[in-house]
């Protein structure tokens, strides 16, 4: 049982390209509602290369930059 306020950072899908990976490649997130957690935040820590997430129609991909931030 997750604690309040504490959101898991599990994707909907992910993939990695070649060999299966501890990390993968790509996470896709399908977002039904809006909500107020960043969930870009979620995969930094472990340096997810790209997030897509699929909206309203609409998929936005970020791609993790040297600096360590989502762009």
């Amino acid at each position: 049982m997750e604690e309040p306020g504490y959101t898991s950072g599990t994707p909907d899908e992910s993939y990695s390209i070649g060999t299966k990976r501890e990390v993968p490649d790509i996470v896709i997130e399908v977002i039904i509602t809006s909500g107020t957690i960043n969930r870009k935040e979620l995969y930094k820590p472990k340096k997810v290369p790209e997030v897509w997430f699929w909206k309203s129609d609409q998929i936005k991909i970020f791609c993790l930059n040297a600096g360590g931030e989502y762009e």
